[in-house]
């Protein structure tokens, strides 16, 4: 769970080579290490009662995740100032490997800390979320996703046959009306504070540094949603009276124990066992026979997402039939 930290350097560290070396993350993360994912390929083992009792009680994990989080702001506003003189290519490149950070490693961590109960667990979480202009995520995920999830009240839950890009919108708008319903006041002030981070840097660094930090705050969200999308595309559970589901087990989560993408991830791909047992730390999340099994990490399936005929074509027929 070291690796995330190498992630974030390579953002200056492309920009200072120049030219196309900007692309430096991008072309690492969706090029080359989908590649090595699989070639290490997947890691079914358990921690045993013993070990895991262990990995809760040790601080390093929970360490590892403060790390990344000066880590992660502090490129949003390095990136945001130097990004003034940039010309449209670095700019953009620039962008796509910052909102790669913010999204990959900052909302990640945000999502792992929102589910804590400790009170400067979840400041960080809604101060990481605020940087990517999604603070409403934690409202909205903790009390609406994980109720709904896998049902059609739940819009973060992507129904069979749905194409990425009509789930996009379609997710995103509701998980926002759903945190205003669920808590407007929280969402609100979700808005607040991001509009107030893009002010300060605007009037830090200029008009640009606004533009800069929502383009780096889509493309972190728009990685978000790919992962919801392809978390439970298609999973339901059974209604089993008017407006009551069955019990969320580790059958509605795609599973993937795939070892470099867990690893980089915080295990986020172990969903299965996260919705059947919300309160699991990342470190003792268990791998389940029984869950849906995706044929590869999420380096690998986020961008086959994006292919709405190809995610189809390899992903339905994997769909558990439906009752």
């Amino acid at each position: 769970f070291l690796l995330p930290l190498m992630l974030p350097p390579l953002v200056p560290l492309g920009w200072w080579m120049g030219g196309a070396w900007v692309f430096l993350l991008p072309v690492i993360v969706w090029g080359i290490l989908p590649v090595l994912d699989w070639l290490i390929g997947a890691d079914p083992r358990n921690p045993t009662a013993v070990e895991a009792k262990t990995l809760e009680a040790d601080p390093l994990y929970r360490i590892l995740l403060y790390i990344n989080i000066p880590l992660v702001i502090g490129l949003i506003i390095w990136a945001a100032w130097v990004a003034q003189g940039a010309n449209p290519m670095m700019f953009i490149g620039l962008a796509l490997g910052t909102g790669l950070v913010s999204g990959g490693v900052g909302i990640v961590i945000a999502h792992e800390l929102g589910h804590r109960h400790d009170k400067v667990d979840r400041f960080f979480a809604y101060v990481l979320l605020a940087w990517v202009a999604y603070m409403h995520f934690f409202v909205e995920h903790n009390k609406g996703h994980h109720a709904k999830v896998a049902t059609p009240e739940d819009p973060a839950s992507a129904r069979f046959g749905e194409g990425f890009w009509a789930y996009f919108p379609r997710s995103v708008i509701g998980q926002f009306r759903s945190a205003l319903h669920i808590d407007r006041r929280r969402t609100l002030q979700g808005v607040g504070a991001s509009a107030l981070i893009a002010v300060a840097l605007g009037a830090a660094f200029g008009p640009i540094a606004i533009a800069f930090f929502l383009l780096q705050a889509f493309y972190a969200i728009l990685q978000l949603e790919l992962v919801n999308y392809v978390e439970h595309y298609g999973l339901e559970r059974a209604e089993v009276a008017p407006g009551r589901f069955e019990k969320v087990t580790v059958r509605h989560s795609w599973n993937s124990s795939h070892r470099l993408s867990n690893l980089l991830l915080f295990n986020l791909q172990r969903h299965s066992h996260h919705h059947a047992h919300q309160g699991k730390r990342y470190q003792v999340l268990e791998h389940f026979e029984e869950s849906p099994q995706l044929p590869a990490g999420y380096l690998a399936m986020l961008p086959l997402a994006m292919v709405p005929p190809l995610w189809r074509r390899i992903m339905d027929p994997r769909v558990p039939v439906r009752v």
